[in-house]
């Protein structure tokens, strides 16, 4: 059967899936961090990661510059991107697909 797949602005709707995908596809990479760092360094430079990458997430989702992926109505993944007028250039920012995708 045929999936439907629609790319759309974020809305403040998808915000709380789009935080746990983030959760879910950062947690193995700050764990690999943990694990070469120790925990003490890790804590230094990363502390509370969980904190600071959802607040990342939701300003850029919440920019006007955040898309979110449905499959069949459901959230598969988002990305938000950043644009430097000064530079002419853009630049994606974050972006996280789910494991079941």
């Amino acid at each position: 059967m045929d999936k439907t797949i629609e790319i759309l602005p974020c809305e403040d709707k998808y915000i709380d899936r789009a935080i746990e995908i983030t959760y879910e596809a950062w947690t193995p990479i700050f764990d690999g961090y943990k694990t070469a760092l120790g925990e003490k360094m890790f804590n230094d430079l990363y502390g509370d990661w969980k904190e600071s990458k959802y607040a990342r997430v939701y300003r850029g989702l919440t920019s006007g510059r955040g898309f979110v992926a449905l499959v069949d109505g459901e959230i598969a993944g988002f990305i938000f991107y950043e644009v430097d007028e000064a530079k002419k250039q853009g630049l994606v920012e974050e972006n996280a697909v789910s494991s079941e995708y």
